[in-house]
């Protein structure tokens, strides 16, 4: 549950929440067998629930899988009514993975400043050294940032 509550914490900083259609509680459960997603229900209308699928102390799958399924619940997509296609769909997965991405980067880098277990600065999500090369665009030496304007 701290990892847990640690994630959500930090996905979610520096978000500013615009839609009036966010649930009231958030539901996690952890399942042997199947893929992370939204349970969608017309019994608890004002709870979101998520389905993870992680082994014990796999905390970077967890905060991944975590990460990206709270994407969907901001996207407006936890409730019974909703159903994601075509054409959008694709859109919706490609804002939630990026905001998994970020919350994985931030929490390394939070993790390795202050892990939530003792002795556990050094796991950090597979290293903040790491995280900034994939994420940290700013330290990327990408063709488009050399283009300047008129």
């Amino acid at each position: 549950m701290r990892v847990l509550s640690r994630v959500r914490s930090i996905d979610l900083s520096g978000v500013r929440l615009l839609s009036d259609r966010q649930p009231e509680k958030v539901h996690v459960e952890n399942h042997s067998q199947g893929s992370p997603a939204i349970w969608l229900h017309g019994d608890q209308p004002q709870m979101a629930s998520i389905i993870v699928n992680v082994g014990p102390a796999d905390w970077c799958k967890l905060a991944y899988q975590f990460g990206h399924e709270l994407g969907h619940v901001l996207s407006n997509s936890w409730q019974f009514s909703a159903k994601p296609g075509p054409p959008t769909q694709w859109l919706e997965e490609a804002l939630v993975e990026t905001f998994s991405i970020r919350g994985l980067r931030l929490l390394a880098d939070s993790w390795e400043k202050a892990p939530p277990f003792a002795g556990d600065s050094a796991f950090c999500c597979g290293n903040s050294s790491v995280s900034r090369g994939i994420a940290g665009t700013s330290k990327v030496n990408h063709p488009a940032s050399r283009i300047s304007g008129p």
